[in-house]
């Protein structure tokens, strides 16, 4: 028995405050929002198993998090594989 799955992922975030605006209102420390997409091809025939996939395939530029306007930038464009035996 042999299967071939395509995995296609994206997170679409919005616009967020800086986590040390308590009060809502410094507009000069708003993230902007992001999209990031992901995709992954795993192979399987019996008891083997391989994939390989990109993470944040647009190579897109974002944050995450900010606390008085340090901000804290996530990964850029990251491959990875793997395989697996199962016995």
């Amino acid at each position: 028995d042999e299967t071939l799955t395509l995995a296609v992922s994206g997170t679409m975030v919005s616009p967020r405050l800086d986590g040390d605006d308590q009060d809502n209102v410094n507009d000069d420390l708003v993230l902007e929002s992001y999209q990031v997409y992901d995709v992954k091809l795993t192979w399987q025939k019996n008891q083997f198993r391989a994939w390989a996939g990109v993470s944040n395939i647009f190579n897109e530029l974002y944050l995450t998090s900010s606390n008085s306007g340090s901000c804290y930038p996530m990964p850029t464009r990251a491959f990875f594989f793997g395989v697996e035996w199962t016995y």
